[in-house]
């Protein structure tokens, strides 16, 4: 995606518009206040009782110390494999749960997914000057060898079934054109595109043909950038705005303000946010003024203010919720009573709203999950209706985890200390009878895995969602 903000923070709106492409008059819209809709909520269900727990299909255990303990590790999906990875150690596990190889890297190894190919990456020995070489592999998940090695910069990343990975030659030398960005396929290595990229680039998001990217500053009173780039060909776009120096002081060019709201991109539009300094008294924080611009044209296209939360609610201005949907399309929010609601970010208009006061926990552009009045309720977002309450997550746990799946919605404690298991919804029906035990330690198309630790030996357990 999920915590706070999806892609990286941005400027403020003044900012913005000064450093985007001039947007022609015609094209600018304001979106309006409209109309808040009330929606009737359908009937709660009742409650069932805890639930009874599952029989996994398989579990494995691995036995690991010090930086290779497995107490944290999650589970991912490469083609017809699953993944384990800590520390230096990484394990591919066939789909019914044996081990099928093992690697040990020269050092602690991040390890993501691309196109089913596994995309593993250590820093480089020695020592070197910033920024420090880093060794990014391609590994095949049926066994585990390499199939291309590569260089990059900090800062490489895995969006969508690409792989991104910045190059610096050498020492800092104030040159402009000392780093490149490249676009690898994740199957060969081979650079799909290169291009300039100031310095120390990181691809951040995309949507659609459209690519998010940041660059770093050179010292200390360097700049941070934004950037929108075609996924096609590495080509800069219309949207470039200064981002935060080192400190995390966010300042623009004199006369602009000071910004400190999350950036959302979502099909066609870049939304940058701003508190800018229209919050007089704590009751008023939690206030974003949001600004979208076309992704290719820099062109503003609406403005809208949006209230996430209540400062004085159970989660404040929505600590460590996400803001948006899973298909990156609803930015979620509260009205001046408390009511949630779901705003479009694409028109800037607002979708839904609901009739009594909650926090939005989840969504996933259809269907909103909400906490009320001490019960877990899914709304569906096209009619307004509760498919489903279920109040047992909040009288089991402080607070939740959610997850989508498919058409399965998840709900595991925030923190693990005693009842630890999954809560499975349909997304249609409700929860199901029974229930996997342990910590949450990773999910899929159609399936959740969770873990228990005793001393140095870990297990985990997989089970199917039919």
């Amino acid at each position: 995606m999920h915590r706070r903000s999806r892609l990286v923070p941005a400027g403020g709106i003044l900012a913005l518009l000064a450093t985007a492409c001039s947007a022609d008059p015609d094209t600018l819209v304001t979106a309006p206040s409209p109309p808040v809709v009330t929606i009737v909520p359908g009937t709660p269900s009742a409650s069932p009782t805890a639930p009874p727990v599952t029989t996994p299909d398989w579990s494995i255990e691995l036995t690991g110390d010090g930086q290779d303990r497995w107490s944290r590790a999650q589970l991912l999906a490469a083609g017809d494999r699953f993944l384990l990875s800590t520390g230096s150690q990484v394990r591919g596990i066939t789909d019914q749960g044996k081990e099928a190889w093992q690697r040990t890297f020269p050092s602690p190894v991040s390890v993501a997914v691309a196109d089913g190919v596994v995309i593993a990456t250590y820093r480089q020995s020695g020592k070197h000057a910033w920024p420090p070489p880093k060794t990014v592999l391609g590994i095949d998940p049926a066994n585990g060898k390499t199939r291309w090695k590569a260089t990059t910069s900090p800062y490489e990343s895995v969006v969508g079934d690409m792989v991104y990975t910045p190059v610096c030659r050498g020492e800092q030398t104030e040159r402009p054109d000392d780093c490149r960005l490249s676009a690898r396929d994740p199957h060969t290595g081979q650079a799909r595109w290169t291009v300039p990229a100031e310095h120390v680039a990181t691809v951040t998001g995309s949507a659609g043909d459209v690519l998010t990217m940041t660059t770093r500053p050179k010292g200390y009173r360097g700049k941070h950038w934004l950037m929108t780039l075609d996924a096609g060909s590495g080509q800069r776009l219309g949207v470039r705005v200064e981002k935060e120096r080192f400190g995390g002081e966010l300042l623009f060019p004199a006369g602009q303000d000071r910004v400190s709201g999350p950036t959302f991109l979502s099909s066609g539009v870049l939304v940058m946010s701003s508190e800018k300094q229209q919050v007089k008294t704590f009751k008023e924080k939690c206030r974003l003024d949001l600004a979208a611009l076309n992704t290719r044209t820099g062109a503003k296209k609406w403005t809208a203010r949006v209230r996430l939360g209540d400062p004085e609610g159970e989660y404040g201005c929505r600590s460590a919720l996400p803001d948006v949907s899973d298909d990156g399309r609803g930015l979620f929010g509260v009205d001046e009573s408390g009511n949630p609601l779901v705003l479009d970010l694409v028109t800037g208009r607002v979708r839904w709203t609901g009739r009594t006061p909650g926090t939005i926990l989840a969504g996933d552009g259809e269907t909103a999950l909400v906490k009320e009045k001490g019960t877990l309720t899914l709304y569906d977002l096209s009619s307004g209706r509760a498919r489903w309450s279920d109040d047992e997550p909040v009288k089991t746990w402080a607070g939740v985890r959610t997850r989508f799946t498919g058409d399965r919605l998840l709900v595991f404690p925030d923190d693990c200390y005693r009842n630890c298991y999954i809560r499975v919804y349909d997304l249609a029906k409700g929860p199901a009878e029974a229930a996997p035990a342990g910590e949450y330690a990773g999910s899929g198309g159609g399936w959740v895995a969770t873990r228990k630790s005793e001393g140095k030996v870990t297990t985990f357990s997989l089970n199917r969602l039919g």
